[in-house]
């Protein structure tokens, strides 16, 4: 696996553990299916924690997990007033992009201290399910000489079946 792609996945474990982190209000404007996919592309040998009582700077998280986030912020989280913020200053380097999505985010406190959401792994649990519940079931039909050597046992040990 390349570094890129490496730094990704754990991009994805870093950003599914700061949404376990997130108040349900804020969950619940993202879409289910693009938590799932996240989930599904997250790497489960690293291992993270994050820290609600230290600043996201001090959380030394990937460069490609606060691309995710400053993402899930644009599209979801910020307000129209923010959204043209960040779009105005997309065009600096990427520090500043950084700092901006940091700081409206803990400006809008979209990030509760303390706080364990369990929304994040019920809406991965009720994916599942419903996958599962999609997939074919297999029905197990016996072949015509076990259904015939079954039929003449029956007719045999017990005639009193065929009533």
């Amino acid at each position: 696996m390349s570094e890129n792609n490496e730094n990704l996945s754990k991009a994805y474990t870093e950003l599914m553990e700061i949404l376990k982190h997130l108040p349900e209000e804020a969950i619940s404007k993202i879409p289910s299916y693009l938590i799932v996919s996240y989930e599904s592309k997250k790497d489960l040998n690293y291992h993270f924690e994050f820290d609600p009582d230290k600043s996201f700077e001090d959380q030394n998280l990937f460069p490609e997990t606060t691309e995710l986030l400053a993402e899930l912020y644009k599209n979801y989280w910020a307000t129209e007033e923010e959204k043209k913020d960040l779009i105005i200053n997309s065009n600096l380097k990427d520090q500043d992009i950084k700092d901006d999505v940091y700081n409206l985010m803990r400006n809008s406190n979209i990030v509760a201290n303390s706080y364990q959401n369990e929304s994040v792994h019920s809406i991965v649990a009720d994916a599942k399910k419903k996958d599962d519940a999609l997939l074919p079931t297999v029905v197990k039909k016996e072949n015509i000489f076990v259904r015939l050597i079954n039929f003449l046992k029956k007719i045999f040990i017990n005639p009193e079946n065929l009533k």
